[in-house]
């Protein structure tokens, strides 16, 4: 059996963070960005440099994480409460 790739969705997620810190820079807003996709996390957390297939986007929201004084973190889907009601709302969209 195959195991399917986490690319898509890892690319997908440190996407988001990009555009949404990039939004923060706009209005120079420090912030904390929270995630419960605990590879992501782990992966802009690292300060080793990202050898992973879209590195560079890594190193792009690293870049914007110290310009904003920003920071990822990790919580567990059953304490993101708030993520879940949006997913909720906009499920019928999709």
């Amino acid at each position: 059996m195959k195991v399917p790739s986490l690319l898509p969705v890892l690319a997908t997620e440190r996407y988001a963070f990009k555009v949404g810190l990039s939004f923060a820079l706009d209005a120079f807003l420090p912030m904390v960005i929270k995630s419960d996709f605990l590879v992501a996390v782990q992966l802009l957390s690292n300060e080793k440099e990202c050898l992973a297939l879209k590195g560079v986007l890594v190193t792009e929201i690293r870049h914007l994480l110290l310009a904003l004084s920003s920071c990822v973190r990790f919580f567990p889907r059953t304490t993101n409460i708030v993520l879940d009601g949006i997913r909720e709302d906009w499920s019928h969209i999709t």
